[in-house]
């Protein structure tokens, strides 16, 4: 993982820095559709530990919490912590006003250093995991009520995070939440999925590499001490005989195969069940205003796949135009994207 240079009390050349910047910022955007979408935060984070030197990472996905709910952690991944730490936090999150800062200030970047913090319990998670030096930024995500964030730490023997790391991690952490969601929705049109909210996506070990609220919230009632970052251990083996259902009383999640993920779908948002997978991927798309070529490129299949998918479609569902069918999908039409 990313450790200290011993170097790190000469400050490095501004000129040196932003060309190792920009080098890093390319290898991050050059290899994101070619990169396994579970490896794309861990390798972009040991990437920065090059930038900002640090002692420790967390990342994930969280949601802002309310008057009646807690801010919660939902997925996440880590360097130099322990499995138990998103567990740990969401236990005394309330009380963490440097994440609740940053949760509720989207696309600023926050930094403190010291112990004496907010609470006994805070101070104490914080001792526990050296995290005398933090950094953090908190960014929203398009069509989901989820937010990304990243936090990176340096223990109290270690200099504080200045000025210019402050302005390089805001700046690489931007893009890394760009591409990383980009990826992700790719990811979820080739399932075929009409919405965010009610679908996760993992690796067929469990590792989540996305979960929304809805599904997620579903899950935790299910499960009430389950915290997150992989599927509960009684949802295995449904990963491996996918595709297939699992009921929960009026509530049902599907499991299907996505490439090398699962992905998991909550009741309604799951398409039309008439409709095969490659069908229902082309109907979201084209309904949701992408053009033949582009959904060809997207779902690697050619433009006149597409126009035969879309033709077996309009005469399953019954439908003559765009307009009906986006009705017919829940979806509202919109301009026709390139």
């Amino acid at each position: 993982m990313p450790t200290l240079l011993a170097s790190h009390s000469s400050p490095r050349p501004i000129t040196g820095l932003f060309t190792e910047f920009s080098k890093q910022l390319l290898e991050l955007h050059g290899p994101a559709r070619k990169r396994r979408l579970d490896r794309l935060i861990p390798d972009a984070v040991q990437a920065l530990g090059s930038l900002l030197p640090l002692r420790s990472a967390w990342w994930g996905e969280c949601t802002a919490g309310d008057t009646t709910t807690s801010s919660l952690n939902w997925q996440h991944g880590s360097m130099g912590l322990p499995a138990t730490f998103a567990q740990e936090w969401n236990a005394i999150s309330d009380s963490d006003r440097f994440a609740q800062a940053s949760i509720d200030a989207l696309g600023q970047v926050f930094r403190d250093s010291g112990y004496t913090l907010d609470s006994e319990e805070v101070e104490q998670f914080a001792r526990r995991h050296k995290l005398f030096h933090a950094m953090a930024i908190t960014m929203g995500l398009q069509d989901s009520k989820m937010r990304f964030f990243v936090s990176i730490y340096r223990d109290e023997k270690d200099p504080p995070f200045d000025d210019m790391e402050a302005l390089v991690f805001g700046e690489f952490c931007r893009h890394l939440q760009q591409i990383w969601w980009e990826a992700v929705q790719h990811a979820v049109q080739r399932a075929a999925l009409a919405g965010l909210e009610g679908m996760a996506l993992c690796e067929t070990s469990g590792l989540l590499v996305h979960i929304g609220t809805d599904i997620a919230k579903t899950i935790r009632k299910r499960f009430p001490s389950w915290s997150g970052s992989r599927l509960p251990q009684a949802l295995h083996p449904h990963l491996s005989d996918a595709p297939c259902k699992l009921q929960w009383g009026r509530s049902s999640i599907s499991f299907t195969r996505c490439g090398e993920y699962v992905a998991l779908l909550l009741n309604s948002t799951l398409l039309h069940d008439s409709l095969a997978p490659r069908e229902r991927a082309v109907a979201v798309l084209y309904a949701s205003g992408h053009s033949y070529k582009t959904i060809a490129r997207r779902l690697d299949l050619s433009p006149a796949t597409v126009r035969t998918y879309l033709r077996d479609v309009y005469l399953q569902l019954g439908v003559r135009n765009k307009i009906e069918l986006s009705k017919s999908l829940g979806h509202q039409p919109t301009p026709s994207t390139t």
